[in-house]
């Protein structure tokens, strides 16, 4: 009977992980798209001012 509440707190804190982890890969690939869109930004400028 415990081991049963064991097994299930150890799948919960796993998935809790899982999710954790997922979600920081979500968050990363998002901050990525928007430094390259800004460093696009960037680029654009500079070439104008040289111009």
């Amino acid at each position: 009977m415990h081991l049963s509440f064991l097994f299930a707190a150890f799948a919960v804190v796993w998935v809790g992980v899982l999710v954790y982890v997922l979600s920081l890969s979500k968050r990363y690939r998002d901050l990525s798209a928007d430094l390259e869109d800004l460093r696009a930004v960037v680029e654009r400028k500079q070439r104008n001012q040289t111009d």
